[in-house]
């Protein structure tokens, strides 16, 4: 990994773009399948991590959004 982590690039539910934009720049495409829920829970579970933008799940709630459970358990 490079010192900046801003060097690496991520891009999200299109192969094509990403590789694209490897060769535009001269840079590495990865292209890996998704991890599954229960993957990232199993990993959870020894007590260890997934690698960084691994668990970017969408979509994503807007910035600034509350989320409020309306039922209590009792």
């Amino acid at each position: 990994m490079p010192a900046n982590e801003n060097a690496i690039e991520v891009v999200h539910d299109d192969p094509s773009a990403a590789i694209d934009r490897a060769r535009r720049t001269g840079g590495t495409a990865v292209v890996l399948a998704p991890l599954r829920v229960e993957d990232v829970l199993a990993v959870a579970d020894r007590g260890e991590r997934v690698p960084r933008k691994s668990t970017s799940f969408g979509p994503k709630p807007r910035t600034g959004l509350v989320l409020r459970l309306l039922e209590t358990e009792t």
